[in-house]
């Protein structure tokens, strides 16, 4: 509780908070995780009530547009089918295989649904993220 005590978290339309100047840099260096719905080409269709199979396609361009600014400590999550070729070698990368406890019974038989993609999850961090031999954002508030 005491490390998060700074951390305004902001919820709603990625577009309206993602759009404001005064949201991102009011209070100095900001860190944005987002964490989009998959394309619906690498999962399965009408798994959200209201989907949407361009949303992920409009976070990573804004991502790659804000990437270099230094005030922004950007991380992607999303399945490497989805932006791996398309975010440059500038940016860190760290791949992880996701449990496998939303799976449903009949997808983990089958070895497809989560159970195929969850070996498939990475986080996308851009330039001006720090790494742990750099210390961590709570040290640079």
């Amino acid at each position: 509780a005491d490390r998060l005590r700074l951390v305004r978290t902001c919820y709603g339309s990625w577009e309206r908070i993602c759009s404001s100047d005064s949201t991102l840099t009011r209070l100095g260096t900001t860190g944005v995780f987002l964490d989009p719905p998959y394309l619906g080409d690498v999962r399965y269709a009408d798994l959200y009530a209201v989907d949407d199979h361009t949303i992920s396609h409009e976070v990573r361009d804004w991502c790659l547009a804000n990437g270099d600014n230094p005030r922004y400590r950007i991380v992607l999550a999303g399945y490497s089918d989805e932006h791996d070729e398309l975010i440059p070698d500038t940016w860190k990368r760290y791949r992880y295989s996701a449990s496998a406890a939303y799976s449903t019974t009949a997808s983990a038989a089958r070895q497809d649904g989560n159970h195929a993609n969850r070996k498939s999850e990475v986080l996308w961090m851009s330039p001006h993220c720090l790494t742990p031999d750099q210390g961590t954002l709570w040290e640079t508030l």
